[in-house]
């Protein structure tokens, strides 16, 4: 059975590139970034909130039904995943040049 287009597309578009977008369009304070890439825990916790869209829209999986529609099931293990992803990145994150 073949996975629709638009479900192949839903998790090949980069964290990373998402990530430097999101930080550039849609202005965390400077000051975020910079104490949360510092390690700071209320910071860190900012950015998780404001990624949290993201990684919600990234942790759906398609279930494939025996008549061959879908349904797009919530994964909580991967959505800890990728926070947790977010986190360990977060340290090598340049918020000069993304």
């Amino acid at each position: 059975m073949e996975i629709p287009e638009e479900l192949k597309e839903h998790k090949q578009y980069s964290f990373e590139v998402y990530f430097r977008n999101v930080l550039i369009n849609k202005l965390l304070p400077y000051e975020t970034i910079t104490k949360a890439v510092a390690g700071d825990t209320e910071a860190v916790s900012a950015v998780i909130k404001h990624f949290s869209g993201l990684i919600y829209k990234l942790s759906l999986v398609p279930v494939i039904r025996a008549d061959g529609s879908y349904q797009l099931k919530f994964d909580e293990d991967i959505m800890r995943e990728l926070e947790i992803e977010l986190i360990m990145r977060l340290p090598n994150f340049d918020p000069v040049n993304g």
